[in-house]
C-alpha cells in the first residue's frame, strides 16, 4: 500500500493505465470529485462544481478526459477534466449504479435501480435507446472490446447481450448464477467473466449462449477485472481477499489474503494488472501498487502486502 487517505468517500475509479485515480468525496450535501496521482499521491486536479446529490458509482473513459458519476438523484454527470466541463444526463427512473465507456468514449452505458439499461451519445449528451429486459436491479454493464455489443446482469441471475448500434437483445442467459450476479469483465479475447454472491466465477460462450467454465472463488464476489496482461483478477467480500488467475487456462496465479484493511466498500483495478484502489466502509480508501512480487504500502504500514503462489 503506497497511500491511505481518510475522506468521505463515496465512489472511486481508475484510469486504464493506473496512474490517476478520481475520488468523489462528500461535501456538506454533495460532492466533489477529487483526481490523484497514483505515483507520487499528490492531488492533481479537482472539480470546480459542486455536485448536489451522492455520486454512488463513478466511471473513467478509455482516454482518460472524462469522469462519469453516477449520482443519487438519478442523473448521470459527465465531467471532462481537460475542458473543464460539464454535462447531465438525466434519464433513469432511479439512480444508476454501474457504467461504462464504448471503446471509442463516443458512448456510456448505465444501468440502474430501476432495472433498466440505457445507452447515451456523449456529444450529443442525449439518451440514444433503453432496455427494460431484466426484472431487477442492474449490477454491472459493459461494452465488447470489439464487436458493437452491451452485456448487462442483474440481481434477477440473468445475463442479457444487446445490440449496442440499435439495442436489441440479441440473447439472455436467465439464470446465470444461483444468486444475484454482481460483477463482470470482458477479456480481451471477448470472453465474459461473471462473479457472483453465490461466490462463483464462470466463463460464457456468447454465441452459445452457455457457461464453459466455472470454480469457486473463496468468497461472494464484489468485483472482476480482466486485464490487459491476459489476468483475470477477482476481490471478494467479507473475506477480504483479491486473487488473480490467467485467463486462459484459469490457473491460479497469485493470492493476497491478509489486507490490512476494513470491510471492503468497493474495489477498482486497473486493466494493466499493477494498481488496485480499495475503498473502506470507514470511507477511507487505500491504494495498492504491484512492484516485482509486491504490492508495496509505504504510508500507514510497516510491512509490504506480498502476493503468495497458491
Amino acid at each position: 500500500l503506497i497511500f491511505t487517505r481518510k475522506i468521505g468517500l463515496k465512489s472511486i475509479c481508475l484510469t486504464t493505465n493506473g496512474d490517476k485515480v478520481a475520488v468523489a468525496c462528500m461535501k456538506g450535501s454533495g460532492y466533489k470529485i477529487h483526481i490523484v496521482d497514483v505515483n507520487t499521491q499528490e492531488e492533481i486536479q479537482e472539480s470546480e462544481k459542486k455536485q448536489h446529490a451522492v455520486c454512488r458509482y463513478s466511471s473513467w473513459s478509455n482516454k482518460g478526459d472524462i469522469v462519469a458519476c453516477a449520482r443519487g438523484n438519478s442523473t448521470i454527470s459527465l465531467w471532462n477534466t481537460q475542458l473543464d466541463t460539464y454535462a447531465s444526463l438525466p434519464g433513469h427512473r432511479e439512480f444508476a449504479v454501474c457504467l461504462g465507456f464504448s471503446p471509442d468514449d463516443t458512448a456510456l452505458v448505465s444501468g440502474a435501480f430501476d432495472n433498466c439499461v440505457a445507452v447515451w451519445d456523449i456529444e450529443r449528451e442525449s439518451c440514444v435507446y433503453s432496455y427494460t429486459g431484466h426484472s431487477n436491479m442492474i449490477s454491472a454493464v459493459l461494452f465488447h472490446p470489439s464487436e458493437p455489443i452491451i452485456a448487462s446482469t442483474s440481481w434477477d441471475k440473468s445475463i442479457a447481450f444487446t445490440d449496442s448500434r440499435t439495442g436489441e437483445e440479441i440473447g439472455k442467459i436467465e439464470t446465470a448464477h444461483e444468486n444475484f450476479v454482481k460483477a463482470a469483465d470482458f477479456s480481451l479475447d471477448g470472453d465474459l467473466f461473471t462473479g457472483g454472491n453465490d461466490e462463483q466465477i464462470k466463463r460464457w460462450d456468447m454465441r452459445k449462449m452457455s457457461c464453459t467454465d466455472a470454480f469457486l472463488a473463496g468468497g461472494p464476489i464484489g468485483h472482476i477485472t480482466c486485464t490487459q496482461n491476459g489476468k483475470l483478477i477477482a476481490a471478494t467480500k467479507r473475506v477480504v481477499s483479491i486473487k488473480a488467475w490467467d485467463a486462459h487456462t484459469l490457473t491460479l496465479d497469485w493470492v493476497i489474503d491478509k489486507i490490512p484493511t476494513v470491510r471492503i466498500k468497493n474495489t477498482v483495478i486497473a486493466k494493466d494488472g499493477n494498481t488496485i484502489i480499495i475503498g473502506n466502509e470507514s470511507e477511507t480508501y487505500d491504494i495498492y501498487h504491484y512492484t516485482a512480487t509486491r504490492f508495496r504500502k509505504t504510508k500507514n504500514a510497516a510491512n509490504c502486502v506480498k502476493p503468495h503462489r497458491p
